[in-house]
């Protein structure tokens, strides 16, 4: 009795029905016949098999993949342009029915969704957004992340490589589509690849200071979403890769956010770091950020004596800056504290990057900056 069941699964395993538009199925011998009619010497015949396949949608697939290998050159065209478009309707319905199910009541076959829900958290309305926009511009590069990471990576490359190349405008570059960043800084996410180099055009590293993402930062429905991700891909990033460190830290210094509380809480009290380049311009933005968590951070490093400025003047350590930036964000004045005339001190993000400008605070003398901090704790503790 236990074979005879077995042979029985078996059977009705193997003799499962066929899809609509399987070989053999009525889909399959319409779909074939409008087909043929593709290479109709009437021009009106074609358009309107042409038209009528369309309609069939994904059950004339298999038969439209039949005729591109037929050996009338119009039938092959025509069953090339067909086969695009029912593409592109059934993505058009695949997205719009992911973004109607607000309640996630259905299951929906993207490339790497659940990856992405894992970064940016709950679904919502801005999250679901943004991964729809990703997926229409890119999802091949999805599928491909998903299927072969090392390819991906290759891929990710070459895009940057051809993104950059386009968009570079001497110091500046040319603003990027925020849903086009966001794909490849998810698939980068997901396939790693070689590192950031300051001297090379193939990391989505020398895209965090483009136009396009303090918009993609500031976006009321996407933003949250946009946020998470990049702070999720700083944290996957080596934390001895100057290149990714520094084009992040002046991109949070121009559009600051507090998911990247963390990320630049650690650049600025690693000694490794470029002092200027990165630890200082991560203060700053920690400054700009100005929550709770930033001012925590900031806290945490006011009495790091590490010298990030050296002048004329005197020295700038890691803890002035860290300090003249928690009075900043809680609304209180540095000059109060004993600080001397602040300067302007300009660094650059790269050779072809941005400016930023930061504010260099110094004390005159060992004695006014300790006095500045027994000042400050008494102030803070109240």
């Amino acid at each position: 009795m236990r074979a005879a069941l077995i042979f029985v699964l078996c059977a009705s395993a193997g003799f499962a029905d066929p899809k609509p538009g399987d070989e053999g199925t009525p889909e399959y011998a319409k779909a074939n016949e409008l087909v043929k009619q593709l290479g109709q010497s009437r021009f009106a015949i074609r358009e309107e098999a042409g038209k009528k396949l369309v309609e069939m949608g994904p059950a004339a697939v298999p038969a439209l993949r039949a005729g591109s290998k037929a050996s009338d050159e119009e039938v092959r065209a025509r069953c090339a342009a067909v086969l695009t478009q029912i593409r592109a309707a059934e993505l058009d319905r695949r997205v719009a029915a992911y973004l109607a199910d607000a309640a996630g009541e259905r299951v929906h076959n993207f490339p790497l969704l659940a990856e992405w829900e894992k970064v940016t958290g709950k679904p919502d309305a801005g999250s679901r957004k943004l991964f729809a926009d990703m997926f229409r511009r890119g999802g091949d590069v999805l599928e491909l992340a998903a299927a072969n990471p090392k390819a991906a990576a290759e891929a990710v490359q070459a895009k940057c490589i051809t993104l950059l190349a386009e968009v570079q405008d001497g110091h500046e570059q040319r603003r990027v589509a925020p849903d086009q960043l966001a794909l490849l800084f998810f698939a980068h996410l997901r396939t790693k690849g070689r590192p950031a180099a300051f001297g090379r055009a193939d990391h989505p590293a020398h895209l965090l200071i483009n136009p396009g993402v303090p918009e993609g930062v500031k976006a009321k429905d996407t933003g949250p979403a946009f946020r998470r991700l990049l702070a999720a891909w700083m944290d996957s990033q080596p934390t001895d890769e100057d290149a990714s460190r520094q084009f992040f830290a002046f991109a949070l210094w121009a559009a600051p956010f507090p998911e990247a509380v963390p990320a630049l809480a650690q650049m600025a009290k690693d000694r490794k770091a470029p002092a200027q380049h990165v630890r200082a311009v991560a203060i700053e933005a920690l400054g700009r950020v100005g929550d709770d968590r930033a001012k925590a951070a900031l806290a945490d490093l006011v009495e790091n004596a590490d010298v990030l400025v050296s002048g004329s003047r005197g020295q700038c350590r890691a803890g002035d800056l860290a300090l003249a930036n928690w009075l900043t964000a809680s609304s209180g004045k540095p000059a109060d504290y004993g600080f001397g005339n602040p300067f302007t001190l300009t660094v650059r993000a790269a050779e072809r990057g941005p400016l930023v400008s930061l504010t260099v605070r110094y004390f005159m003398d060992a004695a006014a900056r300790d006095a500045a901090v027994k000042k400050w704790k008494s102030e803070a503790a109240k």
